[in-house]
C-alpha cells in the first residue's frame, strides 16, 4: 500500500489555506477559520466581520461546501445575527477531504451575486494513534485483547474501530470488530476458526473503509482452527455464535449442515440459557434417564428448558424437527426472561404479540407448536424455506425418509445468536399468565348496528382511555384499540412498539354492515402515551364491518380500505376482540 507522508499531505493544504481565495464583494462581510486543518467532526470556530446591517435582514449565511460544490450545495450553515463582528461554531464534517467555508449576503440567492468569498480548509484523520498485542500468534476462535492509545474525542464519535483482516485484506473486508473509546482502553476480540496469517487494523471511522480512515496495523497469525462444513448462509451467524460461546464441544467438529440431535440441541439450548441469564447452568445431582448420561442433558433437565420424552427416557439421538426446535428455543427465552414460568406451568402462560402473517403450510404446524413459531418469526427469529413455507414436520412417509423438516445444527446456532441480538426483557411483555375463566367477567357481544365498547387486535396491556382528552395512555404491547361510544364519537389507538404510539378521534356511523369515520384528527406520542403532539387528519372513510362471537369471545371485523365482502381475516379483513362492554 502507497502512502503519502502525512506531513507533506498536511504542508500542502496549510499552504493553501493560508492564500483563501477571499472574493471580498463592496467590502462586505468577511470570514476567517482558526486553523486550516481538523479532524473529523472537531470543533470548529468562525470569526465573521464586517456584517452590515443589510445583510442581517437579507438573512446572510456561514456554510460549509465541499471544494468546488455549486452554490446551491451547501452542508451545515449557521447566520450571523449581530451587525459587525461575531463568532459562529461549527462541526467539521466526519468525512476526511477538502471543504470551503464560505460566506453568502442573502439566503435562498445561491448566485454568484449573493457569494461574498470563501476560505478554503481541509478536513484530515491525524494518526499519531496506536494499538498493540501481547504476542504475534493465536489460537482460532480466542479471545485476544488489544491495547489502543490516543484516541481521540472526535474518533469516538466517529465510530473509531478495531477490527480483524486477512493479510492484504481490502478496508471493507472487515471481520470481527469492536469500536474504541477515547483515551486509552483494551478491547476484546475473538479470533475467527481459521488458520494464516491475519492483521489487527485501527481505522479512525466507521464506514469509511480507505486509506484516509486506516490508521495502523498489526500482523499476527491463526493456528488450530477446526473447519466444518457449514452453509454459505450460515457462515456469519455462526461465526457470531463462536465468537458469543454459543457453539457446544459437541459440534465444534461436527457437520454443521447435518440434522441435529436432541441432545445436542440440549447442549445448543443450555449455552443460550447461560448466556440470556448470565446464569451457569449445573447438572441435576440425580440422573433420572436411563438413556443418557450426557451432561449438558442434565443440565438442560435441571434448567427446567427440557425434559424427556417419558419419565425415564431422553431419547438423545432422535431428530428434532422445524417446529420443535422453535418451541424448545422459545421455552429457553421463557426460562430466563417470564417471571413466574416453568416447564410445567407452561400451559398457563399465553402469547399477545403482533402476530404475522401465516405460512403457507400453517395447517401443517401443530397446535401445540403455532405460538412459539409465530412469535419467533414476528421477531425475526425464524423464517421460512422458500415459497412462505415453514415445513415444521414431516407428514409423509416420504419426508420422513427424506429428514424433510428436521433442524440442522446450524439452523440451531443460528436461531441461538438471532435470540441474542433481538429478543430481550421487553419482548417477554408478550407472554403473560393465562387470566382466570373463573372469575373473568362474561363479555356480551353488541347487537344490531351496535359498536359501542372497545375492540382490540394484538396485545396492548394496561392501556386506559379518557373521554376527557380523547388520549389514550398504556403500558406494552403492540396493536390496535378502537373505543366507540354512546354519542357518536370514535378513538383509535395503534401502538408500533417502543412508545411510539397514533390516536385518531372523530366520529362514526354503523348501519346495515357499512361503517363511516369522518372528522378524523390524529395525535402522536413517543412515550408510551404520557405526552401527545398533533399529527395528520386521516380523510373520510366507509368500510364494509361484521359483528360475530366464537369460543374466544365477540368480535368485530373491519375491512381493509376498499375490501368487498365476503369479510375474511386471511385476505380482507382485521379481527377486533371485544374487551370493554359498553
Amino acid at each position: 500500500m502507497t502512502r503519502r507522508p502525512m506531513a507533506v499531505v498536511l504542508a500542502l493544504i496549510l499552504a493553501v489555506a493560508l492564500a483563501p481565495l477571499a472574493a471580498l464583494a463592496d467590502g462586505e462581510g468577511h470570514i476567517a477559520l482558526d486553523k486550516a486543518v481538523y479532524a473529523p467532526n472537531e470543533d470548529m470556530l468562525v470569526a465573521v466581520t464586517g456584517i452590515t446591517a443589510q445583510m442581517v435582514e437579507d438573512y446572510a449565511y456561514v456554510s460549509i461546501y465541499r471544494k468546488g460544490a455549486a452554490h446551491s450545495a451547501y452542508m451545515s450553515w449557521k447566520r450571523p445575527e449581530a451587525v459587525g463582528s461575531s463568532q459562529l461554531p461549527f462541526r467539521a464534517p466526519a468525512e476526511p477531504g477538502a471543504y470551503e467555508m464560505r460566506l453568502y449576503r442573502r439566503d435562498y440567492d445561491y448566485t454568484d451575486a449573493s457569494f461574498v468569498m470563501i476560505v478554503p480548509f481541509a478536513v484530515a484523520l491525524q494518526k499519531q494513534r496506536s494499538i498493540s498485542l501481547e504476542k504475534s500468534e493465536y489460537l482460532a476462535l480466542q479471545r485476544i485483547p488489544v491495547a489502543v492509545d490516543g484516541i481521540t474525542p472526535e474518533m469516538e464519535q466517529s465510530g473509531a474501530f478495531v477490527s480483524i483482516y486477512k493479510k492484504g485484506a481490502g478496508h471493507e473486508e472487515y471481520g470481527a470488530y469492536q469500536y474504541v473509546t477515547a483515551g486509552s482502553s483494551v478491547v476484546e476480540l475473538t479470533a475467527p476458526n481459521l488458520n494464516g496469517e491475519f492483521e489487527m487494523r485501527l481505522y479512525g471511522i466507521d464506514h469509511n473503509y480507505s486509506d484516509e480512515s486506516f490508521v495502523a496495523s498489526l500482523p499476527f497469525t491463526l493456528s488450530g482452527a477446526v473447519l466444518q462444513p457449514v452453509s454459505e448462509w450460515a457462515r456469519g451467524e455462526v461465526a457470531r455464535a463462536a465468537e458469543r460461546g454459543l457453539i457446544p464441544d459437541s459440534l465444534k467438529e461436527a457437520d454443521l449442515t447435518g440434522p441435529i440431535t436432541r441432545a445436542e440441541f440440549a447442549a445448543v439450548s443450555v449455552k443460550l440459557y447461560e448466556k440470556l441469564s448470565g446464569t451457569a447452568a449445573l447438572p441435576a445431582a440425580v440422573n433420572p434417564f436411563q438413556d443418557t448420561a450426557d451432561t449438558e442433558v442434565l443440565k438442560a433437565y435441571q434448567a427446567g428448558i427440557t425434559a424427556g420424552v417419558e419419565a425415564d427416557r431422553f431419547a438423545p439421538n432422535v431428530l428434532l424437527n422445524r417446529e420443535q426446535a422453535s418451541t424448545m428455543l422459545t421455552r429457553v427465552f421463557k426460562k430466563a426472561f417470564v417471571a413466574g414460568w416453568s416447564l410445567d406451568r407452561d400451559a398457563s402462560f399465553v402469547f399477545q404479540y403482533a402476530a404475522p402473517a401465516k405460512f403457507a403450510d400453517d395447517a401443517d404446524i401443530s397446535d401445540w407448536a403455532k405460538p412459539s413459531v409465530y412469535f419467533m418469526a414476528a421477531h425475526g427469529i425464524i423464517s421460512g424455506v422458500g415459497d412462505n413455507r415453514f415445513a415444521p414436520r414431516a407428514i409423509t412417509t416420504a419426508q420422513q425418509a427424506a429428514n424433510y423438516a428436521s433442524a440442522t445444527r446450524e439452523q440451531a446456532l443460528a436461531i441461538a445468536v438471532r435470540m441474542t441480538e433481538k429478543l430481550d426483557a421487553a419482548a417477554a411483555a408478550e407472554i403473560l399468565p393465562a387470566p382466570d375463566q373463573s372469575e373473568a367477567p362474561q363479555v356480551q357481544p353488541p347487537t344490531g348496528d351496535t359498536l359501542m365498547g372497545s375492540w382490540q387486535n394484538g396485545s396492548l396491556t394496561g392501556h386506559t382511555y379518557s373521554a376527557v382528552t380523547g388520549t389514550f395512555q398504556y403500558n406494552s404491547g403492540i396493536g390496535e384499540l378502537y373505543t366507540f361510544n354512546a354519542d357518536g364519537s370514535f378513538a383509535s389507538l395503534i401502538v408500533a412498539g417502543y412508545g411510539n404510539c397514533v390516536s385518531i378521534a372523530g366520529k362514526y356511523a354503523a348501519k346495515d354492515g357499512r361503517l363511516s369515520l369522518t372528522g378524523q384528527s390524529g395525535k402522536l406520542s413517543s412515550d408510551y402515551g404520557n405526552s401527545w403532539t398533533t399529527g395528520n387528519s386521516p380523510a373520510d372513510t366507509t368500510r364494509h364491518y361484521a359483528l360475530g362471537s366464537d369460543d374466544i369471545g365477540p368480535y368485530l371485523l373491519i375491512g381493509l380500505e376498499g375490501a368487498s365482502l365476503p369479510l375474511d381475516t386471511e385476505t380482507n379483513a382485521v379481527r377486533y376482540d371485544l374487551v370493554v362492554t359498553p
